[in-house]
């Protein structure tokens, strides 16, 4: 089973929540679905909603680092960048550029890009766009 990594906003805080607070459960679901699990966040940990949780795009930008929606990415330090997002339109995840138009990614693309941050720590990088 490959490993699915997410990150969780504070929304309220303004921080990341540091991952180990985050685990899987079923408890919140009726009989009728006893397969599907919920990622929430460990109440243990002082944490109050709204936080938005993400999900790995199990991708890597061309220095190694793992690609996660919400973060921006550029091909070339010039270029206004690009938002990785879940498109449902698309049943996958796509770079949204600053025209709004979307193209899906894949490891072969997104090789030649780099993440230079992400909407909630840079959103000044958006108004490069």
């Amino acid at each position: 089973m490959r490993d699915i990594n997410f990150r969780c906003w504070d929304q309220v805080e303004k921080q990341w929540i540091n991952d180990e607070c985050l685990y899987w459960t079923d408890e919140l679901h009726s009989r009728k679905a006893p397969n599907i699990m919920t990622l929430v966040c460990d109440a243990r940990y002082d944490y109050e909603p709204p936080v938005t949780i993400q999900i790995s795009t199990q991708l890597h930008d061309k220095n190694g680092r793992e690609i996660f929606e919400g973060d921006l990415v550029v091909l070339d330090n010039d270029d206004a960048p690009s938002i990785i997002s879940w498109n449902k339109d698309h049943a996958g995840f796509a770079m949204n550029s600053s025209d709004e138009s979307y193209q899906g990614v894949h490891q072969a693309i997104l090789k030649n890009y780099m993440v230079i941050g992400n909407i909630f720590e840079n959103p000044e990088l958006l108004e490069k766009s």
